[in-house]
């Protein structure tokens, strides 16, 4: 149940993210996170 609580907030998308969704603004960071410390 709050797996899907979680799910549902997570694909709102936000005015404050540009109108991009929490899930994706963390895929950029965990995007650029890996391009600067590289994956071993």
């Amino acid at each position: 149940m709050l797996d899907n609580i979680a799910a549902e907030l997570n694909s709102r998308p936000r005015k404050r993210h540009g109108f991009r969704t929490p899930a994706e603004m963390l895929d950029d960071i965990l995007a650029k996170t890996t391009e600067n410390h590289g994956v071993a």
